[in-house]
């Protein structure tokens, strides 16, 4: 398994703690996966270096000491810390990948013991033979990728020995295996059919158990596949070749450049390059994250822990399926039942002092609240402020040493060794190494957040399930919220210390109330077997779903199914939890990063030391930027040391202690105190405008948002004419009632509407005050007919269809504009829902049939040569205003010619002769009608249908 050190991280704060611990652990530590290759590169460079000096020639040298410089300022041209950082990043995710795709049968097993439950026999055999074949599927898969499995199960005859497979089974998977050799998913074919056997033998009481347990084996072997494929499909070997090469390259580099010649400036690292062996641990160790890291499946001290989990998968399985489902507690009213809701849970004495002084989060959340000037809780300055005056006191003390303790020819020396290690400092790439280990760190302490599990969906199903507030439905909603905290808080305990210290033992979960006497000794007989037993209340409170359900409590099948499904998650992420605090960063990982700071820090200690040689004596007493830098870089490292734990002890680190009482107190409250008191059904405020107006302002956030610009409207503000650059743009004017954007698609749209509502207005002003017709006041005003406009627009109640002209107006010549809000809706329903192919097509035939005068309108030339273009697309926002007010003027003089038409032809059935038929002339029809048939237009002649 991965070497677990969480548990060193539990507070950050203080010298020496966090990751410096962590820099002397040998398992997985950097140091025992490059030492090797240190050694063969020390072994070459002291070759060259002893080759250099005794057995070359003057003009030899000369030549050695040009290729030196030539390797030291061209090894730079390498990028060597942007291939190492994002191969190194995209190795890691794809290692956490291959870690979710891994199988867990805790599902199975949990879904087949509450559809098959008995303890007979029968029921027995099919419950262990499912869990038995669920199991020997998974080992068969690992055994395909992992050669730690392979060595343990190398032949078909070794899963029969251990115990996964009979001879009969063996003998069907080796004629399989003749055709087939990948048949990791024949046992959950044969664990399909003895679910659907015992559907058959009312075992399975419904066919949707049958069916969910059907589902849970195929995602099952969606993982295995899973697995199988991601071992398959690697990272591009072309992109491991490359960072492959460049680090060695860059390294063969440094067996010349980083030679101390004889003419060389600095001559301080003469026996030992110490700066070159960091940076080669560094770089070295960097690319030995991704070499151990691309296979987790083998035998490396960081690899997953294979052959632990089949034992743990086992056991497991035949725990849930055989051990616990004979043995069940009885419903007993919790502690807390005549309260409904508890109190907060008792402490003791170490976890009650731990508590003191830490802050219990709101949920209402703190960013309402007004930041203040400076926070020491939690800071950067509480983090690192211990050791940086340790740094501080060293650098002091070099310094006086330098001034007073040294005479001149050792401070020559010193000032030499000042200079090499200002100079290899920056060989150090700390801010990659920083940055991409931080991110890894923040994006995994946001999965360790998301993985705590909350009872609230849980707890949301089960009041809406088991309805009722008679005893018996009170006591299973309470039961089944009470084990699915105590599984919530049961996981807690075992990767969280603060929460440790407040349940240290089972009695202490008996005295808060979360376990009664019966169920603490089922737990002590079953803890004999097996330490982890998180899962089993929640096995419990699915067996008093099932048991809801045969009592009808639960009224069908799919609401037992959901909350089932409820549970289910409910336990994948206590084990989440576990998982993510076992399966911690990669140990090399954590020590590079912490190595690369901590000499960096080392080497400031020396180079930013100001000696007499120094020009610039400004920082003399003070190194003020050095300080700064050392709080960024420091604080940045312990960014990382705090978040890896977050479980521990530290400012930052989660508030588990108030999650579980607030969780459980959240459960009582859904399942007993909110089942009895629902509110009425009532009409919203709303219920006759339909869609409510702005909601109201107090006083203090209306003076907030007056000078604040709109947002865009929903059609985009990319419409709007854009300000010039150089022009600064205006203050906000504080809006009047009336107020609306000029510049935005939804104000051309209403033109168009305010447009199309009322005939055009006279040019002249002497008739502007003219009324029309039918209007007994200047009612046609465009801006007194406004808000009418908008008061009628609001509801959507009314007729939805768009009517004809006939029914805005009955008489086009004299139309009714007394009600103009109707007509304008009607006209603006047309123009905006009509495509523009329909209009093109009523503007071509309307110009065949169009009269001279109305063709040398401006406005319809522009609306007919738009439609002789055939252009499918709607017009621009700059045209739409004069193309629909043309469009709308077609419409008029289309039902006037029509109208006219209609009036010239109309025929009385009265006027028919008596003795006239269909063979008659034609002209019979003439003299008896009122007009002409060749009058009618194309669209009012009958068909021969209508002639018959």
């Amino acid at each position: 398994m991965t070497v677990v050190y969480a548990h060193k991280l539990a507070t950050a704060s203080g010298f020496g703690r966090g990751f410096l611990n962590l820099l002397f652990l040998w398992k997985g530590s950097v140091y025992k996966l490059v030492w090797r290759n240190l050694l063969v590169w020390l072994t070459l460079y002291y070759a060259i270096s002893f080759w250099y000096r005794f057995g070359m020639a003057s003009d030899e040298k000369r030549v050695f000491e040009f290729l030196c410089r030539y390797c030291e300022k061209y090894s730079s041209l390498i990028p060597l810390s942007f291939v190492l950082g994002f191969y190194v990043n995209l190795v890691v995710n794809r290692w956490w990948q291959m870690w979710d795709a891994l199988p867990w049968p805790d599902n199975i097993a949990m879904f087949v013991t509450t559809s098959i439950q008995g303890q007979d026999e029968r029921a027995r055999l099919m419950r262990r033979t499912i869990l038995r074949y669920v199991n020997l599927a998974s080992v068969h898969s690992m055994a395909m990728f992992s050669p730690r499995v392979r060595k343990r199960f190398p032949t078909l005859d070794h899963f029969v020995s251990a115990g996964l497979l009979t001879e009969d089974e063996r003998q069907i998977l080796d004629v399989m295996s003749k055709q087939v050799k990948k048949l990791y998913f024949v046992p959950l074919v044969w664990a399909a059919t003895i679910i659907t056997k015992a559907r058959n033998e009312g075992k399975i009481k419904s066919d949707f158990q049958w069916k969910s347990c059907l589902d849970h084996i195929v995602e099952f072997r969606q993982r295995c596949g899973r697995s199988l494929h991601i071992d398959i499909i690697n990272v591009p070997l072309v992109y491991s070749q490359v960072v492959t090469l460049a680090v060695y390259t860059f390294f063969l580099a440094c067996l010349l450049g980083r030679q101390f010649i004889q003419n060389d400036k600095y001559v301080m690292d003469l026996y030992f390059p110490i700066f070159t062996v960091l940076q080669f641990v560094f770089y070295l160790g960097w690319l030995k994250v991704a070499e151990t890291l691309v296979n987790p499946y083998g035998e490396d001290d960081d690899d997953f822990e294979l052959n632990w989990m089949i034992d743990r998968h086992l056991k497991t399985s035949y725990m849930i399926v055989d051990e616990m489902n004979e043995q069940f507690p009885d419903l007993v009213k919790d502690p807390y039942w005549e309260d409904v809701i508890p109190q907060d849970l008792p402490h003791t004495e170490e976890s009650q002092e731990a508590e003191e002084g830490r802050e219990t989060p709101d949920l209402l959340g703190s960013m309402l609240d007004v930041p203040s000037s400076f926070e020491w809780r939690g800071s950067v300055y509480k983090l690192v402020w211990k050791s940086l005056l340790v740094w501080l006191t060293v650098f002091y003390a070099l310094g006086l040493w330098y001034r007073f303790g040294m005479d001149d020819d050792e401070k020559k020396i010193f000032e030499y060794i000042c200079k090499y290690c200002d100079k290899a400092s920056s060989l150090i790439p700390l801010s990659f190494v920083l940055g991409f280990y931080v991110k890894h760190v923040l994006d995994r302490w946001w999965a360790m957040w998301e993985a705590l599990p909350t009872p609230d969906n849980i707890a949301l199903f089960v009041t809406t399930s088991i309805q009722g507030q008679d005893e018996q439905s009170r006591l299973l909603r309470r039961t089944i919220m009470r084990y699915v905290n105590l599984a919530s808080v049961y996981s807690m305990v075992m990767f969280s210390p603060r929460v440790r210290k407040r349940f240290p033992t089972m009695h202490h979960f008996v005295a808060a109330g979360l376990l009664n006497e019966d169920e603490r000794r089922i737990l002590d007989q079953m803890s004999e077997k097996m330490t982890k037993l998180y899962y089993v209340p929640l096995i419990w409170a699915a067996t008093i779903l099932t048991k809801a359900r045969s009592e009808n409590k639960i009224k069908s099948d799919s609401q037992w199914k959901g909350g089932i499904d409820h549970i289910l998650l409910f336990r994948e992420k206590c084990g989440r939890s576990l998982l993510i605090d076992t399966i911690n960063t990669p140990l090399v990982y954590t020590q590079v990063v912490t190595l690369a700071t901590y000499m960096f820090l080392l080497a400031c200690l020396l180079g930013r030391q100001f000696t007499d040689g120094e020009k610039n004596s400004i920082d003399l007493y003070i190194p003020i930027f050095t300080i700064l830098q050392i709080i960024v870089y420091l604080g940045w490292l312990k960014v990382a040391e705090t978040l890896l734990n977050p479980y521990g002890e530290d400012d930052d680190d989660f508030e588990l202690n108030w999650l579980i009482e607030r969780n459980l107190k959240t459960s009582y409250m859904i399942v007993d105190e909110m089942n009895d008191d629902y509110p009425d059904l009532v009409k919203d405020p709303y219920w006759e405008q339909v869609i409510p107006p702005n909601l109201p302002h107090t006083l203090e956030s209306e003076a907030a948002e007056e000078h604040r610009p709109s947002p865009p409207d929903l059609l985009g503000s990319m419409l709007d004419v854009p300000s010039s650059a150089n022009t600064p743009a205006p203050s906000p004017e504080p809006k009047s009632p009336g107020f609306r954007r000029r510049n935005s698609a939804s104000s051309h749209l209403r033109s168009i509407r305010d447009k199309l509502s009322f005939r055009r207005k006279p040019r002249n002003k002497d008739s502007e005050s003219e009324a029309p017709e039918g209007c007994d006041s200047p009612c046609w005003k465009r801006e007194e007919k406004l808000p009418r406009l908008e008061v009628e627009d609001t509801s959507v109640r009314r007729a939805s269809s768009s009517p004809s002209v006939h029914e805005i107006s009955e008489d086009p010549d004299s139309p009714n504009i007394s009600n103009p809000p109707k007509r304008a809706q009607s006209l603006f329903d047309r123009i905006k829902l009509k495509s523009t192919k329909s209009l093109i097509s009523t503007a071509k035939k309307f110009r065949v049939q169009d009269s001279g005068e109305h063709r040398n309108s401006t406005k319809h030339n522009k609306y007919a040569a738009y439609a002789d273009e055939g252009v499918d697309i709607l017009p621009s926002v700059e045209e739409a205003p004069a193309l629909a007010e043309a469009a709308a003027e077609i419409l008029n003089l289309q039902q006037k010619q029509k109208a006219q038409k209609r009036a010239e032809v109309k025929i009385s059935i009265e006027t028919v002769p008596d003795n006239w038929s269909p063979s008659d002339s034609h002209d019979t029809l003439q003299t008896s009608g009122r007009g002409t048939m060749e009058s009618l237009t194309d669209d009012d002649k009958p068909t021969e249908s209508c002639k018959m």
